[in-house]
C-alpha cells in the first residue's frame, strides 16, 4: 500500500499514474476508455514526471488526434495554483473564464464566443447544472481538482460528440479504480486567505482519495471527498442610466404645473447607483465514487457517482442614492439648471436637489446549491465490434434565501413617505471624467453613522428555488477494420429528458406606509458592519462614503418581532406586496450520428481524419405565470406600497407553450503528416447551440420602479454555425511544439436582447425582449509555443515556457424588428457582439531541477463589449465595456527530501478590480466595478 499526505495545494492524485484517452477518440468514447485501461497496461505507458512530463503529455494528445484538440492532464492540473477546474481551462489556448462574485473561476468560453457556446460533459455525458434556467453554461465552481485525470477541449466538431458546443466541447474525465491499478491513498490538507486583505479569515481545505482493485483485477473501487472552506469580501458598484422624456428640468417653467411637464428637452440621468461591500463565506463539500467490474475479458462496468453541495452565506451592505425620487415621467419637478450640469449627450453628470433619497439595505443572504450526477455505462468488446451503452441521471438544485431590511434619509418628499434627519438632505451624485466610479455628493452636515438620523423604510424576504433534473440514455457501436482506408464505423444515439422548474416568493413589507414603526423599529438590531466599511480597496476618485453606516440585521428582526417565524411574519397582514412566480420548462431531445474514421497511406503525404453526420430534434413545453401587457394596469400617481391606490395591476394566470426544432450536423476531419514532425490539419463542420432556457421563458416581470419590462420568446430558433478550422504543428523536439490555427464561424439566427420604448399607463417604459437577429461571424487565429530547455547544460536544463494568444474579430449583422402592437419597429447597426474578446495571451515560465518546481502563470484579457446597455435620449447606442484586465498567479515548491516537500500557491497576485464603462457618444461613463482580492496557500507535502 502507498499512502501519500499532501499539505496544501500539491498536484491532485499526486503519485497516480492518470489514465488518458486514447488519440483517435474523444468524450463519446470516453466511457469506453475509462473501462478498457487496465492496471498494467497503465503503468507501463504512462509515465509522470511533474511539469515537464504534463508539458509532453499535452503535446502528445494534440498530435496524435484527428480533431483539433488542446488537453491537460491532472499533473497539469494540479501543479496550478488553481481553486477549480476553470482557472485551469484558462490556460489553453483561446479558452478565457468569467469569475463570480467572490472572484472564483466559474464559467468558460472559448475563441471569444459567448459561455452558452461551451458545451460541458463529465466523461462523455452532459449534467445537470446549479446555473438553472439562466444559463446553458456549466458552473464550473463545483467541481474540484482531486477527481479529474485529464479535460480536453474539443475545437473542431465531430459527429460523436454531442451538439450544443458552437465554441467547443469541453470533457472532463475522472479517476477510476482499472486505470489506477494499485491500492493508493491520498491525504490532502491546506490552509488558504488573502493575506493583508479586509476582512480576512484562513480557512482549511482536507481532501482524501482511497483506490484499489479486489480479485485480481475483478472490482475495483474508487472513493474520494473534498471539504473546502473559504472566505471573500466582494466589493461593487453599480450605476442604472434612466431616460426620460421631456424631463423638466427648471421648476419655473408653467409647463410644471400639477407636475404634468409637457414639454422640453429629453435628458438621461443616473437613476440609482449604489456602492457596496458584501463579506461571504463558502463551504463545498464533494464526494466521488467509481466502482468497475469486469466479469469476463471483454467486458467491464463502470458506476461513476459524484455529489457536491457549495453554501454561500453573506452579509452586504449597499448605500445607493435616487436623486430623482419619486420615479417617472412628468413626476419629478427638478432642481434649477444652476444645481445641475449637462454633458453633449444630455446625460446628467452633476446633480444635488434637497428631496434626493439615499438608502442603506442591509443583506443576510444565503445560497445553497448542489449536484447529484450517477451514471452507469457498459462497454463489451467482441471480434472487432464494440458496444457501449450508458445510463446517466443527473439533478442540480439551488435554493436562496435573503433577508433585506432598508432606511434611508430623506426630508420633505411628496406623501412624507420617509421622515430621516428631518433636514433637507441637498445630495446626489457627480460623475468625474475618467473615474470608474460615480461619487455621492452628500451634505456633510448630517450624521450618517446615527441610526437615529436613518428612517424605517422596509423590509424584503426573498426566496428563489431552481432545479434542474436530467435523465439520459446513449448508445454507441463501433467497428474496426485492420486492413484498408476505412478504419472504423461508428453509430450512435442519445436520448434525454430535462426539467428545469423554478419559484420565487418575494414578499415585501412597508414599515412606514403600514403605520407599524413603532411595533418594529431597525434601530433595535444594528450590528456592526462585517468588513469596517464600504469598498475599503477603492482609492480612485469618486471613493468618498460615509463611514459607520448601521447595519441591520434582518433575522435578529424577525426573531425580534415575529418570534423568527417567517409563516408569523407572512400572515401578519402586513405585507404590501408580494410577488409569487413559478415556471416549468421540460425539454426532450433526440441525436443519433454515423461516423467513419479513415486513414490513407501513400508515399507522398499520409492522410488521415474522419467524416460523419449527426442528427438532433428536441421539443420544448414552457408552463408559467403569464399575462397580456395589454391587460395591465399602471398608475403613475400612486406611491409605492399605498394602500389607498394600487400603482400596478396584472392579471395573472398561468399558461403553457411549445416549441420544437430539429437539425442535420455534418462534420469532416482531416490530417496529414507533411514530415515526421509537421502536422496539417483541417475541419469543416456545421454546428448549433440551443436558445438559453432564460430567453426562451416568455414570463413577463414589469419594474415599476426604474420602468422595465422583461421578457423571453419562446418562438426563438437555435444558433447555428458553418465552421471551418486549419491549423499547423511543428513539433521541432520531444517536448517542444509551435502551432497557429485559423478559424472562421459564420453563425446564423444570432439571438439579440432588444430594447423598445413601450408606453404604459402614459409613462414610457424600457421593453427588453429577445429575437433571432440575421447573421454573425467570428474569425481568428490561435498561436501557441511550449518548450522545455532540457539541451541546456546544469542548471539551465530545468527552464520551460508555454505561451500562447488568441485573436478573434466578429461581428453582428445589422437587422431591424418590425413594429408589434404597442411596440415601435426598431433597427440595429451591425456592431460587436456580446462576450467577443478581441485579443488573449497566458504565459506561464516553469522551472524543475534540483528539487525546485517553480510556476509563473499570466493571463491577460483585452477589453471586450459585455452588454448592449440601451439608447441614450438622443437614440444614440450606449455599450457597455469591460476594460483589459491581466491575472498573475504563482507556485513555488521545494523537496526537502524525498519524504517532504514545500510550497506556496498564490492566485490573482495582481489584485486588480474588473472594470466596466458605458460608452455613449464617445463619452465614458461608470459601469459596474469589481474587486474580489488575492488567494494565498501555504504548506507542505508528506510522502510514506
Amino acid at each position: 500500500m502507498t499512502a501519500v499526505l499532501l499539505i496544501g495545494g500539491l498536484a491532485p492524485g499526486a503519485g497516480f499514474a492518470a489514465d488518458t484517452v486514447s488519440p483517435q477518440q474523444g468524450p463519446a468514447a470516453a466511457q469506453t476508455q475509462q473501462s478498457e485501461s487496465s492496471q498494467d497496461d497503465t503503468l507501463d505507458t504512462v509515465v509522470v514526471t511533474g511539469m515537464v512530463g504534463s508539458i509532453n503529455r499535452s503535446i502528445g494528445i494534440k498530435r496524435d488526434e484527428t480533431a483539433i484538440v488542446d488537453a491537460v492532464s491532472a499533473e497539469d492540473v494540479g501543479k496550478f495554483p488553481d481553486n477549480n477546474i476553470a482557472e485551469s481551462l484558462q490556460r489553453i489556448t483561446g479558452v478565457e473564464i468569467t469569475r463570480d462574485a467572490n472572484g472564483e473561476g466559474q464559467y468558460v468560453s472559448v475563441r471569444g464566443l459567448p459561455t452558452d457556446f461551451t458545451y460541458f460533459t463529465l466523461n462523455g455525458m452532459a449534467m445537470s447544472s446549479i446555473a438553472g434556467q439562466g444559463s446553458r453554461s456549466f458552473d464550473y465552481s463545483l467541481l474540484t481538482t482531486d477527481f479529474i485525470s485529464s479535460l480536453s477541449v474539443y475545437k473542431s466538431a465531430r459527429a460523436d460528440l454531442d451538439e450544443g458546443g458552437i465554441a467547443a466541447n469541453v470533457n472532463i474525465k475522472t479517476l477510476t479504480p482499472f486505470a489506477l491499478g494499485k491500492e493508493r491513498t491520498v491525504l490532502r490538507a491546506r490552509l488558504q486567505g488573502d493575506p493583508g486583505g479586509y476582512d480576512n479569515h484562513n480557512y482549511p481545505e482536507f481532501s482524501g482519495i482511497y483506490s484499489n482493485v479486489f480479485a485480481d483485477g475483478v472490482f475495483g473501487a474508487t472513493v474520494g471527498f473534498d471539504l473546502n472552506k473559504r472566505a471573500s469580501l466582494n466589493e461593487t458598484t453599480s450605476s442604472s442610466p434612466g431616460a426620460f422624456s421631456n424631463y423638466c428640468l427648471n421648476p419655473t417653467d408653467p409647463r410644471n404645473a400639477n407636475k404634468q411637464c409637457t414639454g422640453g428637452t429629453r435628458y438621461i440621468i443616473t437613476q440609482y447607483q449604489d456602492k457596496s461591500s458584501a463579506a461571504n463565506v463558502l463551504f463545498t463539500k464533494t464526494g466521488y465514487l467509481s466502482l468497475q467490474w469486469k466479469p469476463i475479458g471483454s467486458t467491464v462496468a463502470t458506476l461513476d457517482g459524484f455529489y457536491a453541495r457549495k453554501e454561500t452565506d453573506s452579509r452586504q451592505l449597499a448605500l445607493f442614492d435616487v436623486p430623482d425620487y419619486p420615479y417617472g415621467t412628468n413626476l419629478y419637478n427638478g432642481p434649477p439648471l444652476s444645481r445641475l450640469s449637462v454633458d453633449s449627450n444630455n446625460y446628467i453628470t452633476a446633480i444635488t436637489q434637497p428631496n434626493t433619497w439615499l438608502g442603506a439595505k442591509s443583506t443576510i443572504q444565503t445560497v445553497v446549491g448542489t449536484t447529484k450526477n450517477l451514471s452507469l455505462n457498459l462497454d463489451t468488446t467482441l471480434r472487432g465490434w464494440e458496444f457501449n451503452e450508458t445510463a446517466q441521471y443527473s439533478k442540480s438544485s439551488s435554493s436562496t434565501i435573503a433577508y433585506i431590511p432598508q432606511v434611508g434619509i430623506a426630508a420633505g418628499l411628496p406623501g412624507g413617505l420617509l421622515h430621516g434627519a428631518g433636514v433637507p438632505l441637498d445630495a446626489g451624485y457627480q460623475i468625474i471624467p475618467g473615474a470608474p466610479v460615480s461619487t455621492f455628493l452628500l451634505n456633510p452636515g448630517i450624521d450618517y453613522s446615527n441610526p437615529q438620523n436613518w428612517a424605517d423604510d422596509e423590509i424584503t424576504y426573498n426566496r428563489v428555488q431552481t432545479s434542474d433534473e436530467l435523465k439520459a440514455l446513449q448508445l454507441a457501436i463501433r467497428r474496426d477494420f485492420d486492413a484498408g482506408p476505412i478504419r472504423s464505423v461508428e453509430a450512435g444515439g442519445r436520448i434525454y429528458r430535462r426539467e428545469l422548474p423554478t419559484g420565487q416568493n418575494q414578499y415585501y413589507y412597508d414599515n412606514n406606509n403600514r403605520g407599524l414603526g413603532d411595533g418594529t423599529p431597525f434601530g433595535t438590531d444594528v450590528t456592526p458592519v462585517p468588513f469596517g466599511r464600504l469598498l475599503p480597496d477603492y482609492t480612485g476618485p469618486g471613493a468618498a462614503v460615509p463611514s459607520g453606516i448601521p447595519f441591520i440585521d434582518g433575522v435578529s428582526w424577525l426573531n425580534r418581532h415575529y418570534g423568527g417565524s417567517l409563516a408569523n411574519f407572512i400572515n401578519s397582514g402586513h405585507i404590501a406586496s408580494k410577488i409569487l412566480t413559478n415556471s416549468d420548462i421540460i425539454e426532450r431531445a433526440k441525436s443519433a450520428y454515423l461516423m467513419a474514421s479513415f486513414r490513407i497511406i501513400n508515399p507522398f503525404l499520409p492522410i488521415s481524419g474522419n467524416i460523419g453526420l449527426r442528427y438532433q430534434k428536441t421539443d420544448t413545453e414552457l408552463f408559467y405565470n403569464g399575462f397580456l401587457l395589454s391587460q395591465v394596469v399602471f398608475n403613475p400617481l400612486c406611491g409605492h406600497g399605498d394602500p389607498s391606490c394600487q400603482r400596478l395591476v396584472e392579471p395573472n394566470a398561468y399558461v403553457s407553450q411549445r416549441g420544437s426544432n430539429h437539425a442535420l450536423l455534418p462534420s469532416l476531419n482531416l490530417v496529414a503528416n507533411v514530415r515526421d514532425d509537421m502536422v496539417l490539419r483541417f475541419a469543416a463542420s456545421k454546428t448549433m447551440a440551443r436558445p438559453t432556457l432564460s430567453n426562451l421563458n416568455p414570463t413577463t416581470t414589469i419594474n415599476d420602479s426604474v420602468l422595465t419590462i422583461t421578457s423571453g420568446n419562446p418562438n426563438l430558433a437555435p444558433f447555428t454555425s458553418i465552421n471551418y478550422d486549419l491549423s499547423y504543428e511543428w513539433y521541432f523536439r520531444p517536448t517542444s511544439v509551435v502551432s497557429i490555427a485559423l478559424y472562421d464561424k459564420q453563425m446564423s439566427n444570432f439571438i439579440q436582447q432588444i430594447i423598445q420604448p413601450y408606453t404604459l399607463g402614459g409613462a414610457q417604459f424600457q421593453y427588453y425582449n429577445y429575437v433571432n437577429g440575421s447573421s454573425a461571424y467570428v474569425r481568428g487565429v490561435e498561436l501557441d509555443y511550449k518548450q522545455v530547455f532540457d539541451f541546456l547544460p546544469s542548471f539551465w536544463s530545468g527552464f520551460g515556457f508555454e505561451f500562447n494568444v488568441t485573436d478573434s474579430r466578429g461581428q453582428q449583422d445589422a437587422f431591424s424588428v418590425a413594429a408589434n402592437g404597442n411596440i415601435p419597429a426598431i433597427s440595429r447597426p451591425a456592431s460587436p457582439f456580446t462576450g467577443l474578446t478581441p485579443r488573449t495571451y497566458n504565459a506561464d515560465l516553469i522551472y524543475e531541477k534540483y528539487g525546485f518546481s517553480t510556476s509563473l502563470a499570466l493571463n491577460r484579457r483585452d477589453r471586450f463589449l459585455s452588454a448592449n446597455s440601451s439608447n441614450l435620449p438622443n437614440r444614440t447606442p450606449a455599450l457597455l465595456y469591460t476594460d483589459t484586465r491581466t491575472i498573475l498567479d504563482f507556485h513555488a515548491g521545494y523537496a526537502v527530501n524525498r519524504y517532504f516537500k514545500v510550497f506556496m500557491d498564490g492566485t490573482n497576485l495582481t489584485n486588480k478590480p474588473i472594470v466596466s464603462r458605458i460608452v455613449a457618444g464617445g463619452i465614458q461613463y461608470p459601469g459596474p466595478w469589481q474587486f474580489n482580492g488575492r488567494r494565498v496557500a501555504l504548506g507542505g507535502t508528506l510522502t510514506f
